[in-house]
């Protein structure tokens, strides 16, 4: 239980980081951070009961979208100020160095088998941000949108 605290800690932290980076205003840095924390929770418990990285990823994604839409609602702000954070702690950046680590050593059989899984896991993020917009859509009531 330690471990995943830790962890939910550092996503809080590296989540925030990028929310400086990325000139996000101030007085959304703790709700972008809370994002990107309570999506890599979805996925740390989605891994606990599955072994597919991509079922993992994509329920995360499909949180951090959610939770992103909901805030920006109640904020009036874009989503984007609290989706891009809330899913970097997803990014397949350590795939991306296995894939380039493999093929600088000329392991061509390990550098397709990165390769697939972050493709996999990238397509996963996208399509669980595309299911939570296109549900949005959907179920969100004519009187909000403008004509």
């Amino acid at each position: 239980m330690g471990k995943v605290l830790l962890q939910l800690i550092g996503a809080f932290f590296g989540t925030l980081g990028f929310c400086i980076l990325l000139n996000i205003p101030k007085k959304l840095w703790v709700y972008s951070s809370l994002v990107g924390t309570a999506a890599w929770g979805v996925y740390l418990a989605a891994g606990h009961f599955t072994d597919a990285v991509a079922t993992a990823n994509f329920l995360a994604a499909l949180t951090a979208a959610v939770i992103s839409q909901i805030l920006a609602r109640c904020f009036r702000a874009p989503v984007t100020l609290f989706l891009i954070p809330g899913i970097l702690p997803m990014v397949p950046g350590a795939g991306m160095y296995e894939i380039a680590y493999n093929a600088v050593q000329g392991d061509q059989a390990l550098v397709n088998h990165y390769i697939m899984q972050t493709l996999q896991i990238a397509g996963s993020i996208a399509v669980g941000i595309f299911l939570a917009d296109i549900v949005q859509r959907v179920i969100r009531p004519k009187s909000i949108t403008k004509n």
